[in-house]
Formats: structure tokens, C-alpha cells, sequence
């Protein structure tokens, strides 16, 4: 893994009691990290079992240890990022569906782009994590070039 041990980031608000106070603290710093391009705090937002990534016509699941890479090499931080929209629904005491939309531009002075999203988190180890998503648009984003 390319960042070594990853320190204990807050990914859960502690004053939060029930689930989906947790999955809205979640998504709410989620944006934060993105925006402030904390490729640290993303990767520890990921499911150590892996990660599923749906998008278009592609799924592909990445071992946290390949996501952790290619975040550290190849990913870059959007110049604009804000979600739309969400909703989230309880599956149970351990897991979380988030749906809406995202906008995003990803150079400056470039029209901001909008698209579905949706992540099922779940806890683990405590904390929720991101075990599937779908964020992408149709065409696959370089995540991989296996």
C-alpha cells in the first residue's frame, strides 16, 4: 500500500446516535475531503474488503489496497464539487443507501457536469465505509488499467 498505515480520520460524527445521522456526517465531510483533495481521508472512507464501482455499462470491484494506489497516483481533485439531492434510506442496523446526484467540474473555467450517484455504506470496524459506487458517468474513468 502506497500510504502506509492510515491514521485514525473521523469518519463518524461522535455525538451521532442512529445510523443515518452517521451516513449524513458521512457524506457531509465526504465532500469536504474531496474538495480539500485529502486522498488520505477518501481512501479510509473505502471498505477494507474492497470497493464495487458501478457506472455506465462497467463494474468493477478494487481490493482497498489497489483503490489506495491509484488514489495516490492518479487521482486529482475536482475544481468544483458539490452533491444534489441525497436521499438516504436505512437497509438496517449496519448499512446505509445514499442516492442523488453529483456536480462537478474538474478544470477551472469548465461547465460543471451533474450526474446520479449512489454509495451503500456500511459499518465496519465501527465506522461507516463506502462498499459500493456509483458515481461515475457512462463513459469508465480511468481507475484502473487492468
Amino acid at each position: 500500500m502506497f500510504f502506509g498505515p492510515l491514521p485514525k480520520i473521523a469518519c463518524v460524527d461522535p455525538a451521532a446516535t442512529d445510523i443515518l445521522d452517521l451516513a449524513h456526517f458521512f457524506m457531509d465531510t465526504y465532500a469536504e475531503d474531496v474538495t480539500a483533495g485529502d486522498r488520505k481521508a477518501l481512501v479510509n472512507r473505502y471498505s477494507r474488503r474492497g470497493t464495487i464501482f458501478i457506472g455506465g455499462e462497467w463494474k468493477e470491484e478494487l481490493t482497498f489496497d489497489k483503490l489506495s494506489s491509484e488514489y495516490a497516483k492518479g487521482w486529482k481533485p475536482p475544481v468544483t464539487f458539490r452533491w444534489q439531492g441525497l436521499a438516504f434510506e436505512k437497509l438496517g442496523d449496519q448499512s446505509v443507501m445514499v442516492t442523488g446526484g453529483v456536480a462537478r467540474s474538474d478544470q477551472a473555467g469548465a461547465e460543471t457536469t451533474s450526474h446520479s450517484y449512489a454509495a451503500l455504506l456500511v459499518k465496519e470496524d465501527g465506522e461507516l465505509r463506502i462498499r459500493m459506487e456509483s458515481g461515475a458517468p457512462p463513459v469508465r474513468p480511468q481507475l484502473s488499467r487492468r
